[in-house]
């Protein structure tokens, strides 16, 4: 299963306007129901989402190597 946010296209409304209630639920609940492992950040999006979303961002920590690249706390063993 893949997340909703996996094409920019698609997810380009929501994350780049998380102040409107909507899309700030909606993106909660996706993040919540499918964790991704990880979240390739090419856009600048994930400070702005892990600033709305604190119970998703201590979920997560930068990738040792790459930058823009957060890794899911729980699958750190890959």
């Amino acid at each position: 299963m893949a997340t909703p946010y996996l094409n920019w296209q698609f997810s380009q409304t929501h994350l780049e306007n998380l102040e409107y209630y909507d899309n700030l639920t909606e993106t909660f609940i996706n993040f919540s129901e499918n964790l991704p492992e990880i979240i390739i950040d090419e856009k600048g999006m994930v400070e702005k989402l892990f600033e709305k979303m604190p119970t998703i961002a201590i979920q997560y920590s930068p990738h040792d190597s790459f930058d823009h690249v957060f890794v899911l706390k729980a699958s750190r063993q890959y």
